[in-house]
């Protein structure tokens, strides 16, 4: 009867698990990528171009990071509460309106202005703020950590 011995070392093994493991991570971390994509809401697509990912080894550490250095990015995503805008350094506020079809002018409450004027394509309100509802949360980059993490076999513990 022959007989085959193989002795793989601790750093043998080793290297050979973290070799797996790091694609592992690549994988999971390019998946989570393309479904954050996915998942954000768009207006002008400068939020979801943003999304990038990052594969980081530290050490014995793989890490992978998705995420966006966009500065509005963490209102999209974890929403906003109700909130008062007010114009700043003498400006005024000025937004498309949908509910009124129409583009809105809020002065600032500093220039010498008063009522409400409408041409069919502006109305300006005098008050010189305005009281936004705040935002709904749209977590694009946790849902899709949480799917995609989980699919792999990844256990998250709190995001």
């Amino acid at each position: 009867m022959a007989t085959v011995r193989v002795d793989l070392s601790n750093a043998t093994i080793k290297a050979v698990a973290v070799q797996e493991l790091g694609k592992l991570v690549i994988t999971t971390t390019l998946r989570i990528h393309n479904r954050a994509k996915i998942l954000c809401p768009v207006d002008t697509g400068n939020l979801r171009a943003s999304i990038t990912q990052k594969i980081t080894l530290s050490g014995e550490e793989i890490i992978g990071t998705v995420g966006t250095n966009v500065k509005y990015a963490a209102f999209v995503h974890d929403g906003t509460r109700p909130h008062t805008i007010r114009a700043r350094a003498g400006k005024s506020l000025v937004f498309y309106w949908p509910k009124a079809g129409v583009v809105t002018v809020v002065p600032n409450p500093a220039k010498r202005w008063t009522g409400k004027f409408a041409d069919g394509h502006r109305l300006m309100i005098g008050k010189g703020y305005v009281d936004h509802p705040g935002t709904k949360a749209r977590p694009f980059l946790r849902t899709a950590l949480v799917e995609e993490a989980t699919k792999a076999g990844f256990i998250v513990k709190s995001v």
